[in-house]
């Protein structure tokens, strides 16, 4: 359970010995009579939603408006209590402390201290369903989330299929339908696969009739076969046809090496005749053009041969350079070609067949494998088919088996929940799953605001007692529909969970005495128009804003 809070941007909880002290049950934010706004209140439920791992307050108009600032906050689980410490300008990074706030221990990322809070709150799902979970039912006004009509939607982007799982998920019901989509995903791949060969490469026929028309010509081939050996007095057996099938290879190997030998020395050849074709103009003969053409610039011939000059030296570089490659593939190659010759010498041939034969074996048994696979790739093809359509009905069974079984379950819940706080007398609220992608929630005949904050309390209460799901918290605008003697009786409700209960409230004294002695016994925080959570207010104008004035107006003092 969260144990306490404290920040140096809160003044009444500015240092360790100064903090919010939190207890397992109800914990209550009270503002004043009259419900002043803007005092902090939805803030300080989002300072709690940023201690369960959420970021909303880091991006939260309080934030904009302080200066950045450390939450140093508690945690105890099974009598062992864990420090930590979370910044609005790095809230990517959460200190861990050893026994005082003193002494930072080993600094967490996000997903990892996430992770933690998912491991120690028993959350048997990964730290995602936890953060859905704590974010979903941590109803504050800034994060709006109170969708009446559907309490199973986050405060961000979701569809109605995806909030389904994440009930799934929080009520530990979805490991067997994880285990049916995980193979079904393997078999789509695999369903993917079989659709490319036969579209792209057709590879595979797609009628049961050209795989009979295959069967036949195996049988025909097999026919042929059979025949061609009954003419031989001496059979191939499997070794000899695999050692032809060597030699044939390595025979193809030596005559594509004996080419690429026979195109490489070509090259060489070339580049070996182009050694002597270097000629330069010598200055002698220059000077002796010059006389011939007196008129000619012999300082500027001078300079345009010596360019050449320079630009062959680099040319011969990548001349030498090129030689040098062709030389190592040549010896390469001859190599390669001295090793096939080898092999081929090495081979244990026995017995000479008739080439012709022994071709038309082999020409055979490949034809008929080749069928085979294509009819075998057929029957896996089919098979994955049938497997999808007996998988997807699995699926539908157990999902239609553990969403009935969690709908009656809530509904049971609440149903008892709606009794205790407005009698047996009233329709109580009921989830309505009619498929995996729609749902309703809705109180029987009574679509009244007041009806519809009410049946969203008691949904989050209902799945505090049913699931790991290990605090709410809710805003007090949830309350401002709901008739005071419904609210009283909701206070105790909340008051009588074993779980952490945060909400903020205000108006105290509208209620009975023993409604008032629970919030006051609650009460963890006081926030008032006097005693605000951050000191101070930014919706209020300074005296230099008050008496600014607009252009082109006048105004009478």
């Amino acid at each position: 359970m969260l144990l306490e809070l404290w920040s140096p941007a809160i003044p009444q909880a500015n240092t360790a010995e100064k903090h919010i002290q939190f207890r397992s049950g109800l914990n209550v934010v009270l503002g004043e009579k009259g419900a002043s706004n803007s005092i902090g209140k939805s803030t300080s439920l989002l300072i709690l939603d940023f201690v369960y791992g959420g970021n909303s307050y880091a991006k939260s108009d309080a934030v904009k408006h302080l200066d950045n600032h450390e939450i140093f906050f508690a945690f105890k689980f099974n009598e062992e209590v864990f420090r930590f410490s979370r910044s609005t300008d790095k809230p990517n990074e959460i200190k861990k402390y050893s026994d005082t706030y003193q002494s930072v221990e080993t600094i967490l990322d996000h997903s990892e201290y996430v992770h933690f809070l998912a491991l120690k709150y028993q959350f048997i799902e990964n730290e995602a369903v936890f953060r859905t979970a704590i974010s979903s039912h941590f109803r504050i006004a800034e994060k709006s989330n109170l969708k009446t009509k559907d309490p199973l939607e986050p405060p961000f982007p979701s569809s109605k299929e995806k909030n389904l799982i994440s009930l799934i998920q929080l009520f530990d019901r979805y490991k067997k339908l994880e285990e049916v989509n995980n193979t079904l995903a393997t078999n789509k791949k695999k369903l993917n696969y079989f659709e490319y060969l036969h579209k792209e490469i057709k590879k595979i026929p797609q009628s049961s009739a050209k795989i009979a028309q295959y069967e036949q010509r195996i049988i025909q081939l097999q026919s042929k076969r059979f025949q061609l050996e009954s003419n031989q007095s001496k059979i191939p057996d499997a070794t000899d046809r695999k050692i032809y099938q060597e030699k044939k290879l390595l025979e193809d190997k030596i005559n594509n090496t004996k080419l690429q030998l026979k195109i490489i020395n070509e090259r060489k050849r070339i580049l070996d005749s182009s050694d002597h074709l270097e000629s330069f103009i010598s200055s002698d003969e220059l000077e002796e053009f010059a006389n011939f053409f007196p008129g000619v610039n012999l300082k500027l011939l001078i300079q345009i041969e010596s360019f050449h000059q320079k630009l062959f030296t680099l040319l011969e570089e990548d001349f030498q350079y090129e030689k040098t490659l062709v030389q190592k593939e040549s010896i390469n190659l001859t190599e390669e070609l001295s090793t096939l010759y080898q092999q081929l010498d090495n081979l244990p041939i026995k017995t000479i067949y008739a080439t012709d034969f022994i071709d038309e074996i082999i020409k055979i048994e490949k034809e008929i494998d080749s069928l085979q696979r294509k009819i075998d790739l057929w029957k896996e093809w089919h098979s994955s088919k049938n497997l999808k359509i007996e998988l997807n009905r699995t699926k539908e069974t157990l999902y239609t088996s553990i969403i009935q079984e969690i709908q009656d379950s809530l509904n049971n819940e609440l149903s008892q929940l709606n009794n205790k706080i407005i009698g047996l007398d009233h329709f109580s609220p009921r989830l309505f799953i009619n498929s995996s992608t729609s749902y309703k929630y809705e109180t029987p005949h009574d679509s009244g605001t007041g009806a519809n904050q009410r049946s969203v309390i008691l949904f989050d209460v209902a799945l505090l007692n049913l699931t790991v799901l290990p605090a709410i918290a809710h805003d007090s605008f949830m309350f401002n529909d709901i008739e005071d003697s419904t609210i009283s009786k909701i206070i105790r409700l909340y008051s009588e969970q074993t779980k952490q209960v945060f909400i903020s409230f205000d108006n105290v004294q509208h209620y009975q005495n023993d409604t008032m002695s629970i919030i006051d016994e609650s009460v963890v925080l006081k926030l008032s128009s006097s005693q605000k959570l951050f000191g101070r207010s930014w919706n209020v104008k300074s005296s230099s804003e008050y008496t600014e004035r607009l252009p082109g107006f006048d105004y009478l003092i």
